[in-house]
């Protein structure tokens, strides 16, 4: 399992609360609800087990126990503004390091000698600006559907298909603004990725996302959307090109819809 780092409440000051987003859902440092981790790892030393691997293992299901599990995680900081505050504070101060998550064995730190905990830290807190600046963020169609229509798997081989979508960005009139700052933003998906820019739909078919410069996105990685000044128009909308493309590797397959509830080759886009 995963825990949030305890004993760190003295970062939740000054109106502020820190927390980590693991695999795309939020949780703040004041929680303290274990993740669950779908991996599991054997040991040996635990109850009736002193000295050997209880068999058949509980983790691998056989005589040989699983000693070691490979898995994708992404984790994100964020800071945002707690419950009761009713005005920003720019009197952040933080350290440079902070816990963000404590990978452990699910009898808990120091039950058993045979536990190894992982610690998970970032680094560079000490570089954070606040700012007084809002942005609202909505999305162009404002359904969030990106509709390929109908496509014909026998063209699809040969040629791609592309839809455009826009990210619009606008400044809150109501803060006191005057400093310049970036919006970064990223595609998150935990879908599976032929490499960083095209995302595996599953059905043969392959999506790429392509900033307005041509340039294209990587998934699950940030980049610059939009860029505000105090001169600056109060929106900014960041087109963007969907392209979908055969996989080369797989057979276009008919009538399989991505995502399962999605008619006809449509993508869902969530703020």
């Amino acid at each position: 399992m995963m825990l949030l780092a305890s004993g760190q409440d003295f970062y939740n000051q000054n109106s502020y609360t820190l927390g980590v987003t693991y695999n795309g859902v939020d949780y703040d440092s004041t929680s303290t609800r274990a993740i669950a981790a779908p991996e599991c790892i054997d040991v040996k030393g635990a109850g009736i087990y002193s000295n050997t691997y209880k068999n058949p293992a509980v983790c691998s299901g056989g005589p040989e126990p699983q000693l070691s599990v490979t898995f994708p995680v992404r984790v994100q900081l964020y800071i945002k503004l707690a419950k009761n505050a009713n005005k920003v504070n720019k009197k952040l101060v933080l350290p440079d390091e902070y816990i963000a998550l404590e990978f452990k064995g699910m009898s808990g730190t120091g039950t058993i000698d045979t536990d190894k905990n992982l610690t998970f830290r970032i680094r560079g807190l000490n570089n954070i600006h606040v700012l007084d600046c809002f942005v609202n963020v909505d999305l162009e169609p404002a359904d969030g559907v990106v509709d390929f229509g109908k496509i014909n798997s026998r063209t699809i081989k040969n040629t791609s298909v592309s839809e455009t979508f826009s990210v619009v960005m606008t400044k809150d009139p109501g803060a006191a603004c005057t400093e310049q700052f970036n919006i970064l933003g990223s595609f998150f998906t935990t879908d599976i990725l032929s490499d960083y820019s095209h995302l595996d739909i599953g059905n043969g078919l392959l999506l790429k996302i392509f900033h307005n410069d041509g340039t294209a996105t990587e998934f699950n990685r940030f980049s610059q959307f939009a860029s505000f000044s105090s001169s600056s128009a109060p929106s900014v909308t960041a087109p963007f090109r969907a392209e979908l493309s055969a996989n080369p590797a797989e057979t276009v397959v008919e009538g399989l819809d991505w995502p399962p509830e999605s008619p006809d080759n449509q993508y869902h886009l969530n703020k």
